[in-house]
Protein backbone atom coordinates (compact mmCIF):
# COMPACT_ATOMS: atom_id res chain seq x y z
CA UNK A 1 0.00 0.00 0.00
CA UNK A 2 2.95 2.45 0.99
CA UNK A 3 4.32 1.70 -2.68
CA UNK A 4 1.04 2.46 -4.47
CA UNK A 5 1.31 6.07 -2.52
CA UNK A 6 4.62 6.68 -3.07
CA UNK A 7 4.14 6.21 -6.79
CA UNK A 8 1.21 8.31 -6.92
CA UNK A 9 3.33 11.03 -5.06
CA UNK A 10 5.91 10.78 -7.78
CA UNK A 11 3.55 10.76 -10.70
CA UNK A 12 1.88 13.69 -9.37
CA UNK A 13 4.84 15.32 -8.68
CA UNK A 14 6.24 14.50 -12.25
CA UNK A 15 3.11 16.20 -13.38
CA UNK A 16 3.41 19.33 -11.32
CA UNK A 17 6.88 20.19 -12.19
CA UNK A 18 5.89 19.90 -15.72
CA UNK A 19 2.79 21.86 -15.97
CA UNK A 20 2.29 24.14 -18.33
CA UNK A 21 1.50 27.99 -16.56
CA UNK A 22 -0.67 30.92 -18.15
CA UNK A 23 1.53 33.46 -20.17
CA UNK A 24 1.26 36.21 -17.61
CA UNK A 25 -0.14 38.78 -21.03
CA UNK A 26 -1.88 38.60 -23.95
CA UNK A 27 -3.30 40.54 -26.93
CA UNK A 28 -5.93 39.22 -29.09
CA UNK A 29 -6.31 41.46 -32.08
CA UNK A 30 -9.20 39.18 -33.50
CA UNK A 31 -6.92 37.12 -36.10
CA UNK A 32 -4.28 36.41 -34.02
CA UNK A 33 -3.16 36.30 -30.30
CA UNK A 34 -0.29 37.00 -28.94
CA UNK A 35 1.38 35.97 -25.32
CA UNK A 36 4.46 37.94 -24.22
CA UNK A 37 6.52 37.64 -21.05
CA UNK A 38 9.44 40.04 -21.33
CA UNK A 39 11.44 38.64 -18.56
CA UNK A 40 12.44 35.54 -21.26
CA UNK A 41 10.93 32.32 -19.15
CA UNK A 42 7.93 31.40 -21.98
CA UNK A 43 8.99 27.90 -22.58
CA UNK A 44 7.69 26.94 -26.05
CA UNK A 45 7.69 23.05 -24.82
CA UNK A 46 4.70 23.81 -22.96
CA UNK A 47 2.81 25.74 -25.36
CA UNK A 48 0.68 23.66 -27.57
CA UNK A 49 0.25 23.35 -31.43
CA UNK A 50 -3.03 25.19 -30.90
CA UNK A 51 -5.26 26.87 -28.38
CA UNK A 52 -9.16 27.70 -28.36
CA UNK A 53 -10.85 30.68 -27.65
CA UNK A 54 -14.52 30.68 -27.80
CA UNK A 55 -14.78 27.79 -29.73
CA UNK A 56 -12.20 28.48 -32.78
CA UNK A 57 -8.97 27.16 -32.97
CA UNK A 58 -5.70 29.49 -33.29
CA UNK A 59 -2.78 27.60 -34.62
CA UNK A 60 0.94 28.66 -33.49
CA UNK A 61 2.95 30.17 -35.75
CA UNK A 62 5.80 31.85 -33.21
CA UNK A 63 7.47 31.27 -30.37
CA UNK A 64 10.59 31.92 -28.65
CA UNK A 65 11.54 32.69 -24.79
CA UNK A 66 9.95 35.99 -25.08
CA UNK A 67 7.01 35.40 -27.32
CA UNK A 68 4.25 33.00 -28.82
CA UNK A 69 1.83 34.25 -32.12
CA UNK A 70 -1.09 32.33 -32.80
CA UNK A 71 -3.17 32.34 -35.68
CA UNK A 72 -7.06 32.22 -35.95
CA UNK A 73 -7.70 28.67 -38.15
CA UNK A 74 -9.46 29.07 -41.81
CA UNK A 75 -13.67 29.12 -41.25
CA UNK A 76 -12.79 30.24 -37.36
CA UNK A 77 -14.85 33.05 -35.51
CA UNK A 78 -12.72 36.19 -33.68
CA UNK A 79 -13.77 36.19 -30.12
CA UNK A 80 -16.62 38.65 -29.37
CA UNK A 81 -14.45 40.60 -26.93
CA UNK A 82 -11.08 41.19 -27.62
CA UNK A 83 -10.19 42.62 -24.62
CA UNK A 84 -11.71 39.89 -21.94
CA UNK A 85 -11.33 36.74 -23.05
CA UNK A 86 -10.47 32.75 -22.15
CA UNK A 87 -7.98 30.55 -23.76
CA UNK A 88 -7.87 26.87 -23.38
CA UNK A 89 -4.70 25.87 -23.93
CA UNK A 90 -5.54 22.04 -23.60
CA UNK A 91 -5.43 19.40 -20.57
CA UNK A 92 -7.72 21.39 -18.37
CA UNK A 93 -5.76 24.83 -18.22
CA UNK A 94 -8.18 27.96 -18.85
CA UNK A 95 -6.37 31.13 -18.61
CA UNK A 96 -8.43 34.08 -18.11
CA UNK A 97 -7.40 37.70 -19.72
CA UNK A 98 -9.15 40.98 -19.03
CA UNK A 99 -8.18 43.94 -20.29
CA UNK A 100 -6.14 42.59 -23.36
CA UNK A 101 -3.68 45.05 -23.57
CA UNK A 102 0.20 44.74 -22.85
CA UNK A 103 1.96 46.75 -20.82
CA UNK A 104 4.09 49.34 -22.16
CA UNK A 105 7.33 47.03 -22.15
CA UNK A 106 6.10 44.44 -23.74
CA UNK A 107 4.52 46.54 -26.59
CA UNK A 108 7.98 47.48 -26.93
CA UNK A 109 9.63 43.95 -27.07
CA UNK A 110 6.88 43.13 -30.07
CA UNK A 111 7.44 46.45 -31.61
CA UNK A 112 11.23 45.20 -32.21
CA UNK A 113 9.92 41.84 -34.82
CA UNK A 114 8.02 44.74 -36.59
CA UNK A 115 9.59 44.71 -40.24
CA UNK A 116 9.04 47.42 -42.70
CA UNK A 117 10.18 46.57 -45.59
CA UNK A 118 11.41 47.41 -48.49
CA UNK A 119 13.73 50.15 -47.13
CA UNK A 120 15.34 51.44 -49.05
CA UNK A 121 12.45 52.01 -51.10
CA UNK A 122 11.55 52.46 -54.89
CA UNK A 123 10.07 55.53 -55.92
CA UNK A 124 6.23 54.53 -56.26
CA UNK A 125 6.48 51.17 -54.80
CA UNK A 126 4.61 50.53 -51.44
CA UNK A 127 5.80 49.80 -47.89
CA UNK A 128 4.66 46.87 -46.47
CA UNK A 129 4.41 46.60 -42.64
CA UNK A 130 4.47 43.50 -41.02
CA UNK A 131 2.71 42.44 -37.78
CA UNK A 132 0.19 41.85 -35.97
CA UNK A 133 -1.32 45.04 -34.82
CA UNK A 134 -3.68 46.34 -32.11
CA UNK A 135 -7.11 47.80 -33.05
CA UNK A 136 -6.54 51.58 -33.18
CA UNK A 137 -3.06 51.80 -34.97
CA UNK A 138 -2.09 54.64 -36.57
CA UNK A 139 0.65 54.69 -39.13
CA UNK A 140 1.72 58.29 -40.36
CA UNK A 141 4.78 59.36 -42.48
CA UNK A 142 6.18 62.41 -42.26
CA UNK A 143 9.26 64.27 -44.32
CA UNK A 144 12.51 65.40 -42.65
CA UNK A 145 10.99 68.78 -41.98
CA UNK A 146 8.09 67.05 -40.01
CA UNK A 147 5.38 67.82 -42.06
CA UNK A 148 2.80 65.11 -41.97
CA UNK A 149 2.67 63.57 -45.62
CA UNK A 150 0.16 60.60 -45.17
CA UNK A 151 -1.72 59.45 -42.33
CA UNK A 152 -4.07 55.73 -42.52
CA UNK A 153 -5.39 53.86 -39.60
CA UNK A 154 -5.00 50.47 -39.25
CA UNK A 155 -5.87 47.24 -37.39
CA UNK A 156 -5.22 43.73 -36.42
CA UNK A 157 -3.54 43.39 -39.86
CA UNK A 158 -0.43 40.55 -40.34
CA UNK A 159 0.42 42.22 -43.31
CA UNK A 160 -0.51 46.37 -43.99
CA UNK A 161 0.85 47.50 -47.26
CA UNK A 162 1.11 51.14 -46.78
CA UNK A 163 1.02 53.30 -50.49
CA UNK A 164 4.03 55.87 -51.24
CA UNK A 165 3.37 56.92 -54.77
CA UNK A 166 3.16 60.34 -53.42
CA UNK A 167 6.70 60.25 -51.91
CA UNK A 168 9.77 62.35 -53.39
CA UNK A 169 13.27 60.68 -53.52
CA UNK A 170 14.72 61.32 -49.54
CA UNK A 171 14.19 60.42 -46.15
CA UNK A 172 11.07 59.78 -44.03
CA UNK A 173 9.71 59.04 -40.68
CA UNK A 174 7.53 56.75 -40.56
CA UNK A 175 5.84 56.80 -36.78
CA UNK A 176 3.22 53.82 -35.35
CA UNK A 177 1.03 55.21 -32.74
CA UNK A 178 -0.96 52.93 -30.81
CA UNK A 179 -3.06 53.39 -27.08
CA UNK A 180 -0.65 56.08 -26.18
CA UNK A 181 2.60 54.64 -27.47
CA UNK A 182 4.36 55.50 -30.32
CA UNK A 183 7.48 54.18 -32.22
CA UNK A 184 9.36 55.75 -35.34
CA UNK A 185 11.18 53.89 -38.18
CA UNK A 186 12.97 55.81 -40.76
CA UNK A 187 12.78 54.97 -44.98
CA UNK A 188 14.57 55.98 -47.36
CA UNK A 189 12.85 57.00 -51.22
CA UNK A 190 15.50 55.98 -54.07
CA UNK A 191 15.11 56.39 -57.86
Amino acid sequence: MKKNYFLFFVAFGINFLMAQSCPPNALNVGDQVFFVDSSNSLNCFEMPNTITIEGSTYSGIQCDTNSAIYELDMGGTEASDLDVFDVDFGGGLICSYNNGTLPIKDFEFLYKKLKLYPNPLNKGNSINLSFGLPEGTEVSIYNVMGKLISRQHISGHNLKEIKTSNLLEGIYLIRISTEGVSFNRRIAVVQ
